[in-house]
């Protein structure tokens, strides 16, 4: 079986025993004008024009990747260079096209690898940010937009950060939503109410960077402090208010037969329990005596068990009282 040239010559279809590899096949040596031997000097060629040897890219992205390039050398595809690079890097998911036509690597990226690099850098912090929505074409659009404008990585960082604070809803997971679960919970540690509001705008600032870790722990001192000014000592040790109450919760929860964890320090009622406000010293955390009194004063106390054999023991000593023991 043969084929015509486009110059009037004859090329045979057929290919010798061992001569198929699966990239040189019957089909693709009529589809590409070659000989075998031709084959095998354009691998030559390409082991030095391509960054590494043609047998690697095969190894890592299987024989259609390098029956593309041979169709993008023989003039099947009818690519120009950046086009043909662009398709190389959009279908095998490169960050950074290794195909060049240039030879060696020498000349720098190509807008091509460009644009993929920086889509990959797109794709990678949506995908980070729980930015399911952002779409394939979304993020070719944008990765023109950063190469073209010169963004820094700040740039892109902010602006897709306020892109997935305007589509809360739709973020599944990611740093964002974790942000403000870590926010929320370490407000909570020091008994400081946090809105998810202002919870959403400190974790958009952290993620920015704009805010730091440490900064995030001074501004809930801070706060922990103008609630809970007598204990401002402890809270400039670095001790959250709920590890420094939380003892004295669990001596209520103790009194009162309960798990210390049905006791929530931001309830009013318990705090209440949980400190004094002293006429010589002003408002400090209660006494061991002072915590059992406060627990006995609370309805529950009374359907424990200690308050049983509290009360037996009182009608006890009445009767010996009364009878004259």
């Amino acid at each position: 079986m043969s084929m015509i040239q486009s110059d009037g010559g004859v090329v045979d279809e057929s290919i010798a025993p061992g001569q198929d590899d699966g990239i040189f096949t019957s089909t693709t040596a009529a589809r590409w004008g070659m000989t075998y031997q031709e084959y095998l000097n354009v691998r030559k060629a390409l082991d030095s024009k391509l960054k590494r040897p043609l047998s690697w890219y095969e190894d890592e992205y299987g024989k259609e990747f390098i029956v593309k390039i041979f169709d993008f050398e023989s003039g099947v595809e009818g690519y120009d260079k950046d086009s043909f690079q662009w398709d190389i890097a959009k279908t095998y998911g490169l960050a950074s096209d290794p195909y060049r036509t240039s030879g060696g690597g020498t000349s720098g990226p190509t807008k091509a690898e460009q644009y993929a690099a920086a889509a990959a850098a797109i794709r990678n912090m949506s995908m980070s940010l729980g930015y399911a929505d952002f779409t394939e074409d979304n993020i070719q659009a944008l990765a023109r937009t950063v190469v073209n404008g010169d963004w820094s990585s700040d740039q892109l960082n902010d602006y897709l950060v306020s892109g997935a604070m305007s589509n809360w809803d739709t973020l599944k997971g990611g740093q964002l939503t974790g942000a403000v679960d870590q926010i929320k919970a370490r407000a909570s540690q020091q008994l400081v109410m946090v809105s998810d509001a202002t919870a959403r705008q400190w974790a958009a600032r952290l993620v920015s960077g704009e805010m730091t870790e440490e900064g995030l722990t001074s501004l809930l001192q801070q706060q922990a402090t103008a609630r809970f000014g007598w204990a401002a000592d402890v809270i400039s040790k670095g001790i959250t208010m709920e590890d420094f109450l939380a003892p004295s919760r669990d001596r209520i929860a103790q009194e009162l037969e309960i798990d210390p964890r049905e006791l929530s320090l931001t309830d009013p009622k318990i705090m209440s329990m949980l400190t004094v406000n002293d006429p010589k010293g002003g408002q400090r955390v209660a006494t061991d005596t002072e915590l059992v009194m406060a627990a006995r004063k609370d309805g529950r106390w009374k359907s424990t068990a200690g308050a049983r054999n509290t009360t037996a023991a009182a009608a006890q000593m009445l009767r010996q009282y009364l009878e004259g023991y």
